[in-house]
């Protein structure tokens, strides 16, 4: 069978509504369940609402639910670059003796020691 993933076995239950169909297809997000059962239900409900107000406020949980989801993805953001931020605060900066042995390397890479960085008991 094509498609297996959209046939769920309810031979178990008499009847099923719309919140067991969520459940039977783990469908378990608040905002999309309100979308789903507002689609499942269009115009039927007895709210009144025509099938066209239920498409809207369908429609309008969705664009929420994408709202939230960049939310939480410029959140999850922010909160990294915060502990990126937070860890470059621990790591040390070089002491002014090492800045400056850093200094004295000539464009070949070679280190000149100086009393300074013998005196740190950096041997030849």
């Amino acid at each position: 069978m094509s498609y297996e993933k959209y046939f769920k076995d309810v031979s178990g239950y008499d009847v099923i509504d719309v919140y067991r169909t969520h459940r039977i297809f783990g469908l378990n997000d608040e905002v999309l369940c309100h979308a789903s059962k507002k689609l499942l239900l269009s115009g039927v409900r007895t709210g009144g609402k025509t099938l066209e107000q239920d498409v809207k406020e369908a429609r309008d949980s969705l664009n929420r639910w994408l709202e939230m989801l960049e939310e939480e993805k410029e959140n999850k953001l922010d909160a990294m670059h915060a502990q990126i931020k937070e860890t470059c605060k621990a790591v040390p900066w070089p002491d002014e003796w090492r800045i400056d042995v850093i200094g004295q390397n000539g464009n070949d890479g070679a280190v000149y020691l100086d009393d300074a960085v013998m005196a740190k008991g950096i041997k030849k």
